[in-house]
């Protein structure tokens, strides 16, 4: 336990934002995935 406290102790002092790198409108067409066959599992 104190080894996994001293762990999220030193993650929490380095962590920062998550920064978006894309616009909604790259990432968004990409969302959807095309169905490669008609196979119904």
């Amino acid at each position: 336990i104190e080894k996994i406290r001293t762990f999220i102790d030193g993650w929490n002092d380095r962590c920062h934002p998550f920064t978006w790198t894309k616009t909604a409108e790259e990432i968004l067409p990409h969302a959807t995935r095309q169905r490669t066959s008609d196979a119904r599992h």
